[in-house]
């Protein structure tokens, strides 16, 4: 395998049975400020891995096995696969390209979806880490949160409310509620919350020793929209489906802020007691 300019924007793999020294690809590239690394088809992941690719852009003869296994390896996300042809194929029987374009190339159709893909390549892992941040801060919180379709099936929870239910938070996705829902939890949930009945419940009840605020809201919607690898691939532009109605089950633990108040409750008795005693 070859590099070039140390000074790159992005780095770009190009698989190629015949690498020359002249290959217009890596050129016009280089050029254009991006790493480019040659490697042919019969390459293994491992050695292809290390070079952490953006994108791929592959011959004629690319391997689809070592395609799919660098995009397995990738640590972050789908790598985009530009495939440069003699003819257009099927889409069909190209399962891991992104986008193709047909010899003899030209320079500016070349380097204008190179920008594109890549571009879409950053949205796409932008996207995915503030996921993982959300996902960080939704598990941090202390309130348990519970998400619910509009079949009353979890879609995600956080730890507080998994270890309430006794499971861990990915084994509870996809599951009713109903299944999830035993004993104390059970009890609370029946009295706090009615699905359906309208569109926000709020209500206290008790659980486990501690005092719960209970907080159901149905009017939340979650927008559908496929993934962008996923339509990048297929070669069509899906419409868009409707929002999917949600329900946010929030339980605060208030036990303490009751105990405050019973305490306070008390102490005016005492006082209005005292008082009359005076009289």
């Amino acid at each position: 395998m070859e590099g070039s300019s140390a000074a790159a924007v992005s780095r770009i793999l190009r698989i190629h049975e015949h690498p020359t020294p002249d290959d217009p690809v890596v050129s016009w590239l280089t050029e254009a400020g991006h790493c480019v690394s040659v490697a042919p088809p019969s390459a293994s992941p491992e050695d292809l891995t290390d070079l952490q690719a953006e994108l791929i852009i592959a011959g004629p003869s690319a391997n689809g096995a070592l395609l799919r296994d660098l995009d397995v390896a990738s640590a972050g996300g789908t790598i985009p696969v530009l495939q440069l042809l003699a003819a257009e194929p099927p889409v069909r029987d190209c399962p891991f390209m992104d986008a193709c374009l047909i010899e003899p190339l030209k320079q500016c159709e070349l380097l204008s979806t190179v920008q594109l893909l890549l571009r879409v390549r950053r949205s796409e892992r932008a996207a995915a880490q503030a996921s993982q941040r959300w996902q960080h801060t939704f598990d941090a919180m202390s309130d348990a949160l519970l998400v619910l379709d509009a079949e009353q099936r979890v879609l995600s929870c956080n730890q507080t409310m998994a270890r309430l239910l006794g499971l861990d938070a990915d084994a509870a996705q996809g599951r009713a509620l109903t299944e999830l829902l035993s004993g104390e939890l059970r009890d609370l949930f029946d009295k706090a919350y009615s699905p359906g009945s309208q569109a926000r419940w709020e209500a206290e009840a008790g659980a486990f020793g501690r005092f719960y605020r209970v907080v159901a809201d149905e009017s939340h919607a979650l927008p559908s929209a496929p993934q962008a690898s996923a339509t990048r691939r297929s070669g069509r532009t899906p419409s868009s489906p409707p929002p999917e109605p949600l329900t946010v089950i929030t339980l605060s633990d208030v036990t303490e802020r009751r105990q405050l108040e019973e305490g306070y409750r008390r102490t005016a008795q005492e006082l209005s007691a005292a008082a009359r005693r005076k009289d």
